[in-house]
């Protein structure tokens, strides 16, 4: 029979194994900007598995920060796109 506090102890222990549990997937984050450092609000953006070819897109928020996640190992190409003109491309 357990008591209540070895109950606690016991789910406290499961509860800390989901929390520190080890993922292998990633996010990419950033801030679109222009070619003299402007911020480019509501920019869309499109990050490549270079590997799969594979992509997801996300639109810049009214600060020029995108956010992807959801991403396997891998190297990415990401590129900003604004109003018809491209504006970096950049690879991590």
């Amino acid at each position: 029979m357990t008591t209540p506090i070895l109950r606690f102890s016991l789910l406290g222990a499961m509860a800390i194994s989901l929390v520190y549990a080890q993922s292998d997937s990633g996010r990419i984050t950033g801030t679109v900007t222009d070619s003299t450092n402007s911020v480019v609000a509501h920019a869309g953006v499109t990050v490549t598995n270079e590997k799969t070819g594979q992509t997801r897109k996300a639109v810049a928020n009214d600060e020029g920060i995108y956010l992807v996640t959801q991403l396997g190992p891998s190297t990415y190409t990401i590129t900003a796109e604004a109003a018809g003109r491209r504006l970096r491309s950049s690879r991590e």
